[in-house]
């Protein structure tokens, strides 16, 4: 009887020291990231209103987020005509539904639903100090001084958690009487490898 629980406690043990050295990892990886400078205006529990001040971005449209993403970092990987890393900052940013043009044969139809992805670039590129992009399927832009809302949730981004932090938005916006200018945006914070309960998601809106 004892031996099965000596086993069992050693399985527990060896489980939460991986999962504090998961951890400790995680919160290292985090300090070491870029993120967009913001205004925090008001807060309330994990809501927030925040002003933006104009940042560049690299913006791609594709069919699904992994190719999209693919795109993106390959441009800050040195797909650019500097070949020059770029350094990779947070948060990423997502805007699903929008249509995604045919390649062929007329370019300007629209057809499948797809997701439009952005990389924020440090606060030290201006839109003509960034290297261009080699792909055409990524644009530099541009996005300006904003204030927005947003509502924070953890754990993975799954399509129920973010219809829910959505409509916790819509509700917080109600309240206030404030409406949104458009689509909402998924933006994700962390390293794929982050823990569940450390990862850093948001629903954000810009206002009216």
């Amino acid at each position: 009887m004892m031996r099965p629980l000596r086993a069992l406690a050693g399985a527990v043990g060896l489980t939460a020291a991986v999962v504090v050295a998961w951890d400790a990892w995680a919160r290292f990886a985090q300090s070491d990231v870029e993120t967009v400078p913001y205004t925090v205006i008001e807060r309330e529990g994990a809501f927030e209103l925040r002003e933006y001040p104009d940042v560049v971005v690299a913006r791609t449209v594709a069919d699904s987020q992994r190719e999209a993403f693919r795109r993106l970092f390959d441009y800050i990987d040195g797909a650019n005509e500097r070949d020059r890393d770029v350094a990779m900052t947070a948060p990423v940013a997502t805007t699903p539904g929008v249509d995604v043009a045919m390649t062929a044969p007329v370019a300007t139809e629209p057809t499948d639903v797809g997701v439009e992805m952005s990389f924020f670039l440090p606060a030290t590129y201006t839109l003509d100090g960034a290297p261009e992009p080699t792909d055409d399927r990524v644009e530099l832009d541009v996005v300006e001084h904003r204030r927005v809302a947003a509502a924070r949730f953890s754990w993975f981004a799954t399509e129920s958690r973010v219809n829910s932090a959505r409509r916790r938005l819509e509700r917080a916006l109600a309240s206030r009487g404030l409406d949104a200018a458009g689509d909402h945006e998924l933006h994700r914070y962390d390293d794929p490898r982050t823990p569940p309960w450390q990862r850093r998601n948001e629903v954000v809106v810009e206002l009216a």
